[in-house]
């Protein structure tokens, strides 16, 4: 049977694996996992994926060879250079550790057909033909300090490609280090641009690429979005019309009649992009958030909110309600998911049941549903790699990380409930503004939203403060609380989902013992903010901690049946098991009437992390089935925001992640439920924690 032909951008994934092999050390006294070697790359372990790595490299050669002009191209030969650099490093890792990779039987690189016909190709079809202009370099190289490695540089704008296709800290893209050098290589642009366009030459696509139509997808929730705000400021439009009437001259009344008018025209059906040659709903409504952000981040709104309201005249009183209820009704607008359904269904051949589904079989559903969408994107040029090349050439990379300007816009999600108690769930990205890896501030939209409620708003913030890229938004989103202004209307808590702990890497991999465990976990919740916890001072820590030692017992009783060892995967479940229960205690004790769980985009941690939530508490109620509205539900929750704001699919290991730690808990429920609802529901104030509801917003 023939192996599928791979890509020439998963070819240089692979073999950048391969080149940051890390040999084992003589002083460990344990036998190295060879998939922990290859950074826990199940698919770079196969000599034959290896093989396939060259082969690629190869064809790719012979196909840039046919064109004279773009083999003659000094960029060209900068790539193919950069390439060659990285099969050769990736060859001599194999020298050295050929033993570690499955299926091999030869003792060198050299050794390999593919590597062989890779390496005699170049040597007489491409680097023969290299015009002179190959030796001298750019004008980007006399930038270079004298001490920088060219070649090594060369080689790092190829494996940089890695991250990039898989959409790891692209923020990174938008800011800068605290000297104010850019974080990307300089490289990368060129490498990305070499790639993806002759990743379409080398594989014919077969069929319509599906990301063309995330346009239009787009367009069409954006102008339902823009329809349902401006019918719910109908009655503040009145009311501020009515004030404004003699005063239309003044500068701040000028433009809110422009953000107005701004959204009126993108929640016309004469502006979508179907109906339309011309300017799109879409872009009337970045209009409409230019506006708002202009009108908010003005000193005359701050001098209107610094007064106290009975002291300020009709006019004033009407434009701050105004955009605070703009900004609120931002914030909770309704997922748009009806025109995701049919595209999510297009992307993949899985069979779908109109009746209800027990829980297991649908998040093996889900699972089934990730690869084929996966599958099928890996036949077309990578949406992360496209959205970079955008980035650079508009300069995007200029303007700053904020999730609210790249088309990330917050929403509604779903209702919870136990009896008198109440919250709603909303999608929130990360609502801050970074240029500097140091430097983040509240973006002044989610400032007014927060000042506007006259209900309390809990950020559940899933960054890690403890990482550098994350710090500062956490610090941000941390301070806000103790500002007067927000502080009664906000609760922000982290609780870090990227750290060591979580992950169970570095110094806890091993940490199988059950009781060694446990005492680590009770230390991260004890020595929270050295950790990457934080709870403000408005959640008492003696009660926090009392429930973590007793919740961290219970887990390992109810759902690990007090075993003394726990695998890996014992513990990563028992770990986001926790999380999940941890976000209830939290919610009981603020009692919140508005909660999020953030991340910086809210696209996969915050995403997965919601879904488990919504599933957790189906399975504290009396209906563990899905039904039909609740599985189109799900299925937008997980892929909607990946799909149409990164153009990619879901994260596999979070989503793998929080379904795996679900199905752990399942299994408990389907045995005896009652023995689970009683074992934790004296760790809660809630009336009754089994008769806790969950809804999601239609």
């Amino acid at each position: 049977m023939s192996r599928k032909k791979l890509n020439i951008l998963d070819a240089v994934e692979n073999l950048s694996h391969i080149a940051d092999m890390d040999p084992p050390t003589k002083s460990k006294k344990k036998k190295v996992d060879p998939i922990e070697l290859m950074d826990i790359s199940e698919k770079t372990k196969k000599i034959a994926t290896i093989q396939d790595s060259f082969s690629a490299v190869h064809n790719y050669l012979k196909e840039v060879s046919k064109d004279k002009n773009t083999l003659y191209s000094h960029e060209t030969q900068k790539g193919i250079r950069s390439m060659m650099l990285l099969a050769k490093d990736a060859a001599s890792k194999i020298d050295k550790y050929g033993a570690l990779f499955t299926g091999a039987h030869v003792s060198k690189a050299s050794e390999l057909e593919e590597f062989k016909n890779l390496s005699k190709f170049y040597l007489e079809n491409i680097e023969q033909k290299f015009i002179e202009g190959l030796e001298k370099e750019d004008r980007w190289l006399e930038e270079l300090s004298e001490e920088d490695d060219v070649l090594d540089m060369q080689r790092m704008g190829l494996k940089d490609l890695e991250t990039v296709k898989r959409d790891q800290k692209y923020e990174l893209f938008y800011i800068r280090k605290e000297d104010g050098s850019p974080y990307f290589n300089r490289n990368l642009l060129r490498h990305i641009k070499l790639v993806t366009d002759f990743d379409e030459i080398i594989h014919s696509l077969e069929g319509e690429d599906p990301l063309l139509r995330i346009k239009v997808i787009k367009d069409s929730a954006i102008r339902k979005m823009a329809k349902e705000i401006h019918t719910n400021l109908e009655k503040e439009l009145k009311h501020f019309s009515k004030m404004a009437t003699k005063q239309n001259d003044l500068p701040m009344v000028k433009k809110i009649y422009s953000m107005m008018m701004a959204l009126s025209l993108a929640k016309e059906p004469r502006n979508l992009l179907t109906n339309t040659l011309g300017k799109s709903a879409h872009l009337y409504f970045h209009d409409f958030l230019a506006y708002l952000k202009e009108l908010v981040d003005s000193t005359d709104y701050y001098y209107l909110i610094g007064e106290k309201l009975d002291k300020l005249d009709s006019l004033s009183k009407a434009i701050v309600d105004l955009l605070h209820k703009t900004c609120f009704f931002l914030y909770t607008a309704t997922s748009q998911a009806e025109d995701f359904i049919g595209y999510i269904e297009s992307l993949h051949t899985k069979k779908k049941t109109r009746s209800k589904t027990s829980s297991l079989k649908f998040w093996n559903y889900i699972l089934d549903i990730q690869d084929a969408i996966l599958q099928k994107l890996n036949n077309f040029p990578s949406g992360p790699l496209l959205k970079t090349m955008d980035a650079f050439l508009e300069k995007q990379y200029l303007d700053g990380y904020e999730p609210l300007t790249q088309d990330n816009y917050p929403s509604t999600l779903f209702d919870i409930s136990a009896q008198s108690f109440k919250a709603r769930c909303l999608r929130i990205p990360s609502p801050t503004y970074q240029t500097m890896i140091n430097k983040a501030e509240i973006t002044p939209e989610f400032g007014a939203f927060i000042r506007g409620l006259d209900k309390r708003c809990l950020v559940i913030n899933l960054q890690n403060r403890t990482d550098i890229v994350e710090h500062a938004r956490c610090h941000a989103l941390e301070s806000m609380q103790q500002s007067a202004q927000f502080a009664k209307n906000i609760t922000v808590v982290t609780l870090p989902k990227d750290t060591d702990f979580y992950m169970q890497s570095d110094t806890y991999l091993q940490l199988n013992s059950a009781k060694e465990f446990k005492e680590a976990f009770n230390e991260q919740i004890l020595n929270a903010e050295d950790c990457g916890y934080y709870f403000p001072k408005s959640i008492p820590k003696k009660e926090i901690n009392e429930f973590s030692k007793k919740c961290i017992s219970r887990i390992h009783s109810i759902f690990f049946a007090k075993k003394n060892t726990l695998s890996r995967k014992n513990r990563l479940d028992f770990i986001e098991i926790f999380l999940h229960l941890l976000v209830l205690k939290i919610l009981d004790i603020t009692r919140a009437d508005y909660f999020s769980l953030t991340c910086k985009d809210s696209i996969d941690i915050g995403g997965s992390f919601s879904f488990g939530l919504y599933s957790l508490i189906k399975l504290l109620g009396k209906n563990h089935e899905f039904e039909e509205k609740e599985k189109d539900f799900s299925l937008w929750l997980l892929f909607g925001p990946s799909l149409l704001i990164r153009e990619r699919c879901a994260d596999s290991q979070r989503l793998s992640r929080v379904i795996s730690a679900l199905t752990t808990m399942q299994g408990e429920f389907d045995i005896n439920e009652k023995k689970v609802i009683e074992t934790f529901k004296d760790l809660y104030q809630f009336p009754n924690l089994q008769r806790m509801e969950v809804r999601e917003i239609e």
